[in-house]
């Protein structure tokens, strides 16, 4: 639920005069724009390698590596498993849970 709809519950419920409402939402209103702009403009977008990990599981997918890595694995299944269509998008993956 956004903040500035929780302000107008805040309102209706009778916890926040008119005036305190329209002072906090043009506060909030203001705040939740520069967090927009911040994100669209800076590029603070999600990161593929930490995504993919979480929805595969790191257990999974460290396995499916190894198992890869040490030839018991075909790497045509292995991208296959982890969803990956390229080599170099299966070396950041191998990168990624090496690191952890």
């Amino acid at each position: 639920m956004s903040t500035l709809v929780v302000l107008g519950r805040l309102l209706d419920a009778g916890c926040l005069t008119r005036e305190e409402y329209a002072t906090r939402y043009d506060v909030e209103r203001e705040r939740v724009i520069g967090l927009a702009r911040t994100t669209r403009d800076g590029g603070a977008g999600g990161n593929y390698y930490n995504t993919q990990l979480r929805r595969l599981g790191r257990p999974f997918a460290r396995a499916v590596i190894t198992s890869t890595l040490e030839g018991r694995t075909t790497y045509r299944d292995a991208y296959r498993l982890l969803g990956a269509r390229r080599h170099s998008t299966f070396e950041g993956l191998t990168e990624k849970v090496r690191a952890a």
